[in-house]
């Protein structure tokens, strides 16, 4: 395994006159000897995100390649969307650069130090016969995506089946759950800085003849307003925490479909070359049955069934390589997967707290000065 600190910075948004699109630094500290230099920055787009994910995915079958933000036409250029994008732009590289396998993909090498990438990708997406359309339905449909049916036999894959669809469940609902409590403590702030506007409204029509009124009801809004920035802080904090885990974990759920999926398709693939060599030892028996036939097209024919035959191998290899592959890739994921959870929930646990013994601290320390205050007003 080969060192690599990859960041994602800088997000820039860049005016054409046919169209707008945001840009970011992408800074790679790595070494791998392959790699041109030890430390190196380029510039990179969404679109050229989406062609080195698009590309993982098609030539790692059964590997879980880390999944990339989705394509969001209304609203892309909000400052919060922006800034989610690149933590989940900056969370896939790193993730991939730490993958055993994809660390030392051509690609992904091309993407990180490429200087020329755009004329480059160009002739890449060419040769792979994908534009960029393809690219944007791949990666729509793969978030999206249903598990392709297959007969299985492996109680591990049937039991992941299963789970797939009733993670995604709970992390919805999950994610249902934090988007009420980011509304809620949004209306608490913003019904805090109601209460102040108000408070100071009042404090300034009495300072003339309640100079010690007004300094209280002053200092009541001045609590309140303290508390409204708290509350907000609480929302942004559960937005960037514990809301952004979970949507990354429902794109790591796509990209384990993406990877069942995969591996089902080179189950087809054998079933395919199955049927194949039954089809051609079908055509030689028959042939060889009838004795006039000329033993130059029996041997033409044994030729065909030695070469299906010789399919239907590489393929059940394929397939078992795939699925072995598979579930050490699941097993890394459980592992992985519990690890950022309980990171997020004890972060969050102790945001929570601190902010509310901060709450506390406002209203115990301001309120009974404003209470003596009212009592010489």
């Amino acid at each position: 395994m080969f060192r690599f600190d990859v960041r994602v910075v800088d997000p820039q948004k860049v005016n054409e006159p046919m169209s707008s699109y945001v840009i970011y630094k992408v800074k790679t500290w790595t070494n791998n000897p392959s790699y041109r230099l030890y430390e190196s920055t380029v510039t990179r787009r969404y679109n050229d995100f989406l062609w080195l994910n698009s590309r993982l995915v098609e030539k790692f079958p059964g590997v879980v390649v880390p999944p990339l933000p989705e394509k969001q036409a209304v609203g892309r250029f909000d400052e919060d969307f922006i800034e989610n994008r690149r933590l989940g732009l900056h969370k896939m590289l790193r993730k991939m650069t730490a993958h055993h396998m994809l660390q030392t993909d051509q690609d992904l090498r091309f993407f990180l130090e490429s200087e020329n990438f755009t004329a480059d990708v160009g002739t890449k997406k060419r040769e792979s016969s994908k534009g960029l359309m393809n690219l944007l339905g791949d990666a729509m449909s793969n978030a999206t995506q249903t598990l392709l049916k297959m007969p299985e036999v492996d109680e591990f894959f049937e039991g992941w089946r299963n789970q797939v669809d009733a993670l995604e469940q709970q992390l919805k609902g999950l994610s249902k759950g934090i988007e009420a409590l980011v509304r809620i403590r949004r209306e608490m702030a913003a019904s805090m800085g109601d209460m102040a506007d108000a408070s100071a409204v009042f404090s300034a029509s009495v300072e003339n003849k309640k100079p010690r009124l007004s300094e209280t009801l002053g200092a009541f809004a001045d609590t309140h307003r303290r508390v409204q920035k708290i509350r907000e802080l609480q929302a942004k904090q559960d937005l960037t925490g514990l809301q952004a885990m979970i949507d990354e974990q429902l794109r790591i759920v796509g990209s384990i479909r993406v990877a069942l999926n995969g591996r089902t398709k080179t189950y087809q693939a054998w079933q395919t070359a199955e049927g194949l060599l039954a089809r051609r030892q079908d055509a030689l028996d028959k042939v060889v049955s009838v004795s006039k036939i000329r033993t130059d097209k029996i041997s033409v024919l044994q030729m065909d069934v030695d070469d299906a035959t010789k399919q239907v191998v590489q393929s059940r290899r394929d397939f078992q390589r795939v699925s072995e592959l598979l579930k050490d890739e699941l097993s890394r994921f459980q592992t992985a997967r519990l690890e950022e959870v309980t990171t997020t929930v004890r972060s969050f646990a102790k945001e929570m707290a601190e902010s509310q013994r901060e709450v506390i601290c406002i209203l115990i320390c301001k309120l009974p000065e404003s209470e003596q205050r009212a009592a010489y007003a």
